[in-house]
């Protein structure tokens, strides 16, 4: 069968279970798709409106003596909405009253298109995603009001409860006929595959047509589909649902994909190719079977969210590394994370000492941030520059120490220079880079209890604004030209804990001093010996920061960090 039909009538005479497989992605429709969808349907026109393909593969295996199996090749998304959409007009109907002789809601709807009625029970038609199903169940068995009160909210799905309330919400006494009227003008364009099509072909041709898949969704697919039903459900919660619960997010595991390629093809380039292409043809140039290639997926995935999973989240258990992985990370510094999972991988595996590991990882985060400083952009530098093969495991920091050597790698003089000139602006995108550039140097002073950019909040140590303050009397006539001057400087720059933002605002040096002092805070160390805040504390400290960064950020590993707060 492939032919325009409605939509009700599709799952009216389905009488088999609508199984959603693990090869596809959850639910994924937000708010703005139902909105979209609601509206075509208060104003449907009497011919009805198209919403795209739905494409299903019957199984043939039997769950009891009245329902089968049919796989949801394509059009997930769509059957997903219309049963919330279905399931919140029978709930409205329930929780209001609605006779049925207004209109049978629940033989029309309830009965036929949401649940099976076995000798068993019921059924509902449509199985999902774990999360994804467990909510809709609950859903449908209960029909709850759209202000859905419960203690195990955290289990449900956000998408499904969301579009579920969204729907509820939406519906009235004034247009629940309507709504529920129109909804059987919607239509699609059905298909079901033939014994000798490739359900993957199709999931992989027609997946754009409704909302867009992400590549790692799309490498989901590949590698689970060539098992038969019980053998992919067996694979994905073995290898992928393990990553899916490590990595959380699906930024953080497409970030994950993009990685591993680099990782396996031992290079940083790209050269524009879309990544599920370049993982697939990874795996087929190199004949790979695909279990093997989920295993060692999930065997990485263990060692990679050692090093990334949220921006201050690094756990070799190595601090001196654990600290520049924090700050790569906090500054998006994304293109290092391949090259990191290479000599994190080797070390590991007995083939770079931990001493060697410790020295690559401090030049990375030095190339990369002096790099960033001078204007060039290090995932530029690092794909043009470095290759993963040309890192030799006998002799491993000779690489980057030729990286370090490189004419687009600042020298320690115009790394002073740009350090000065910084001139930080928080209404630009450099300011998280320079925010994070201060916690660096606090975090190097007690490694094992890390400040994050959410604990703190910069403070101008000369504030803002000096107007109608005990400030404009410490600048005297020159106060305009003295503040512009000494606002942006690096020197002028601290950090202190979210609480003491609002008691230091615009106030002088006598109030802020002891707030400082109380903050324990290593950058803040130096407020004890200072009786007020002028332009030459504020260049003093200036150049303490800049030698603190020149002793994190340098260019020869041997050079020993010393203390520079109260060095004067």
């Amino acid at each position: 069968m492939k032919e325009t039909v409605r939509f009700f009538d599709v799952l009216f005479n389905m009488i088999n279970l609508l199984l959603i497989p693990v090869w596809q992605r959850e639910y994924k429709w937000n708010k703005s798709d139902c909105e979209k969808l609601f509206n075509h349907m208060m104003y449907a026109p009497k011919s009805g409106h198209f919403v795209g393909l739905m494409v299903l593969k019957e199984l043939g295996k039997k769950i009891d003596e009245l329902t089968g199996k049919t796989w949801v090749v394509d059009g997930q998304q769509r059957i997903t909405t219309m049963m919330l959409l279905w399931t919140a007009i029978c709930a409205f109907c329930k929780n209001n009253n609605i006779p049925l002789d207004k209109f049978d809601w629940k033989n029309q709807i309830y009965n036929h298109v949401l649940v099976h009625i076995t000798h068993k029970g019921v059924i509902p038609k449509l199985k999902l995603q774990e999360k994804d199903n467990d909510t809709l169940i609950m859903l449908i068995h209960d029909l709850p009001a759209g202000n859905i009160r419960n203690n195990k909210i955290e289990k449900w799905s956000k998408n499904i409860l969301n579009n579920y309330r969204f729907f509820y919400d939406k519906l009235t006494l004034d247009n629940i006929e309507l709504i529920f009227k129109n909804s059987l003008k919607i239509v699609v364009y059905a298909g079901f595959c033939d014994d000798g099509d490739d359900p993957f072909l199709i999931f992989e041709s027609l997946n754009d047509t409704g909302k867009p898949m992400e590549p790692h969704e799309k490498i989901r697919g590949y590698l689970l589909l060539d098992s038969d039903e019980s053998e992919h459900k067996e694979l994905y919660y073995k290898y992928w649902k393990p990553m899916e619960d490590l990595l959380n997010t699906d930024a953080t595991f497409k970030r994950f994909c993009e990685v591993y390629v680099k990782f396996n093809t031992k290079t940083l380039r790209t050269d524009g190719a879309d990544l599920y292409l370049r993982f697939k043809s990874y795996v087929e140039e190199n004949e790979l079977n695909k279990e093997y290639v989920l295993k060692d997926m999930c065997d990485t995935c263990m060692i990679y969210s050692k090093l990334y999973r949220s921006k201050y989240s690094a756990s070799t258990g190595i601090n001196e590394v654990d600290i520049c992985l924090n700050f790569l990370n906090s500054m998006k510094q994304f293109i290092t994370l391949p090259i990191i999972l290479e000599l994190y991988s080797n070390h590991l595996s007995g083939n770079i000492s931990k001493e060697n590991f410790i020295e690559c990882i401090k030049y990375l985060e030095s190339i990369s941030f002096r790099l960033w400083l001078s204007g060039v952009e290090p995932a530029k530098f690092y794909k043009n520059n470095l290759k993963l093969s040309n890192i030799d495991y006998n002799n491993p920091t000779y690489v980057f120490k030729q990286l370090m050597n490189h004419k687009h790698v600042s020298s320690d003089e115009k790394f002073i220079k740009d350090l000065n000139e910084i001139g930080i602006d928080y209404s630009t995108k450099t300011a998280p880079v320079c925010v994070n550039h201060l916690l660096r140097i606090e975090n190097q002073h007690h490694p094992n209890e890390i400040v994050t950019s959410a604990q703190v909040s910069i403070e101008h140590r000369l504030p803002q604004n000096i107007e109608n303050t005990e400030w404009e009397k410490e600048f005297g006539e020159n106060k305009g030209e003295l503040h512009e001057r000494n606002l942006g400087k690096l020197g002028n720059i601290s950090i202190i804990h979210q609480r003491d933002n609002s008691a230091c605002k615009n106030n002088g040096w006598g109030i802020k001093k002891p707030i400082y002092e109380n903050s324990h805070y290593y950058l803040n160390s130096d407020a004890s010996e200072l009786d007020n805040w002028t332009e030459k504390t504020i260049d003093d400290r200036t150049k303490e920061i800049v030698y603190e960064s020149l002793m994190i950020f340098k260019r020869k590993s041997d050079v020993i960090l010393g203390n520079s707060f109260g060095r004067r």
